[in-house]
């Protein structure tokens, strides 16, 4: 196989910030040996908890509250000044706004899971609690403080607790480390997924929800998100599942600056354009009643940011050509609409085993279908780094590789297929047989105006077979495709991420 240079640079610094990374994070003694709520206290014979643990002791919690005599450390071998601590404990949260809360004679920093959420690394006086709210969902968590003590005072003080209090505007979406999301209802909400440029194109930048059941966003001018999303050139989409009652519906959309709303799929107000958001563009359409996703997707050029969205019901009648609309698909109501388990397929006796994955599974397609390889027409890739050829390719005995990022995507495809006619289609993806494979292969489906969750595959352990990424509603004609970049959060330049063929199976037109 022919493997194409990297850019050194590249490999440089990914060093640098895997050892910054290293630096930074916590260790020492594991709180999971510990009861709940008690704290695991090392002291250190410097300020930077570097050499041996002088001694350790267990304090009651939840809370750490250690205030020690004017000029006398904690004793035991520790030194009176110049000397360092390292508490850990587990808490369990019921779910909700959590205020996380830090105060300290000298320095001190706190994490939660590993990962750094308040930093006052510095000499300071025990004057004030530094704090930050975050959106925790429940679950057991582990809590480190560290700190120093430079001279005089000896004193640390560390609280969390539910909040009435909002996150900031960065912290809204935070995910603590080794924690997922549970699925939210899009019956009444709004999930927002947000792009670094104003052509839905790549990954999400950042997700949130937002309540409904009317889309109606707002930003200051000249301010897109933040989290991340530039402040102009960026683009959104909007989904939610609406309960309509039957009858004649006003579907009504207002942005600036482009926008566009989807029913089930297909696309009913289209304002694609750059304009000012002076007034609403209205359909009426006849509608059974049932659920119905609708799916806003919207771009700002420059300046003012806004987006609004409304469907009620209505005595106005439809346009003559809209009499007759029909609606296909249906709605899933929560954020993950894959199913479970892919269709039966292949040789009798040969069902779909498990892919050592988080949603892959290893399953062999039915016959026919629509085909996209690697060097397809219906192919797309680019990137930063570079690409190496591989032989042994499923389809024409080429494929591509590409080492694999830890930090952030270099490097990207896409599977585009020519989707022959609208419905429900099953989608695989063929794992070639490659020698240091990644564990976590991050795919994504952009499908009908929306686009999956991330569907992990472990290529090394499925080498050599179909994985079905699922069931999704595809429309005739429309931009749709499977997404695979090389961000695999594994040690950079470790493994590499595969790219080879992808099929797609017409399963039902049928809602």
């Amino acid at each position: 196989m022919r493997i194409i240079a990297r850019q050194w640079t590249l490999r440089i610094l990914a060093g640098v910030l895997v050892f910054v990374g290293l630096a930074l994070a916590p260790s020492g003694h594991s709180a999971a040996a510990m009861a709940e709520d008690m704290w695991q206290a090392d002291f250190y014979a410097t300020r930077d908890l570097s050499g041996p643990i002088i001694f350790s002791e267990t304090l009651p919690g939840p809370y750490l509250e250690k205030d020690w005599l004017w000029g006398f450390g904690p004793q035991n071998g520790v030194p009176d000044d110049q000397w360092s601590a390292r508490f850990t404990t587990e808490h369990t949260f019921t779910g909700g706004n959590i205020k996380f809360m830090l105060n300290s004679d000298d320095g001190s920093r706190m994490y939660l899971n590993g990962d750094l959420i308040i930093d006052e690394w510095h000499d300071r006086a025990a004057t004030y609690f530094t704090a930050r709210v975050l959106p925790i969902p429940a679950g057991k968590y582990t809590i480190t403080v560290e700190y120093y003590e430079a001279f005089g005072t000896n004193k640390v003080e560390a609280r969390f607790e539910p909040t009435t209090d909002d996150p900031s505007d960065s912290d809204k979406n935070y995910l603590p480390p080794g924690v997922t999301r549970p699925p939210v209802s899009l019956i009444g909400n709004w999930k927002a997924d947000y792009y670094s440029n104003r052509n839905l194109e790549g990954t999400t930048t950042f997700t949130e929800t937002l309540p409904g059941p009317y889309l109606n966003r707002e930003w200051a001018w000249g301010f897109g998100p933040q989290n991340g999303v530039p402040d102009d050139e960026w683009s959104a989409r909007f989904t939610t599942c609406a309960q309509l009652s039957g009858g004649n519906v006003k579907f009504m959309l207002n942005s600036d600056d482009g926008s566009r709303m989807y029913l089930n799929g297909k696309l009913i107000i289209d304002e694609w354009h750059d304009r000012a958001a002076t007034y609403y563009t209205a359909r009426v359409l006849p509608i059974p009643a049932g659920q119905y996703q609708i799916v806003v997707e919207y771009y700002d050029a420059f300046g003012t940011n806004q987006v609004e969205a409304r469907f009620e019901p209505t005595t106005d009648a439809p346009a003559d050509p809209d009499q007759k609309f029909t609606t296909p698909g249906g709605c899933s109501v929560t954020t993950s609409d894959q199913s479970t388990q892919p269709p039966s397929g292949g040789a009798p006796g040969a069902p779909p085993g498990d892919a050592s994955s988080t949603n892959g599974i290893v399953a062999v397609p039915p016959q026919g279908g629509l085909n996209v390889d690697a060097n397809s027409l219906g192919f797309s890739w680019a990137g930063s780094d570079a690409w190496g050829y591989g032989f042994g390719g499923l389809l024409d005995n080429l494929y591509l590789y590409t080492g694999n990022s830890a930090f952030s995507r270099r490097m990207w495809a896409r599977w585009n297929p020519n989707i022959t006619q609208t419905g429900w289609w099953d989608a695989y993806a063929w794992i070639p047989a490659h020698g240091n494979a990644t564990s976590n292969a991050r795919y994504r489906v952009s499908h009908a105006g929306t686009e999956s969750p991330i569907i992990r595959v472990n290529q090394a352990a499925v080498a050599g077979n179909w994985v079905w990424l699922g069931k999704f509603w595809f429309t005739q004609g429309a931009n749709q495709y499977i997404y695979l970049d090389d961000l695999t959060f594994e040690p950079d330049e470790s493994r590499w991420v595969l790219f080879d063929a992808v099929k797609f199976v017409f399963s039902s037109a049928a809602q």
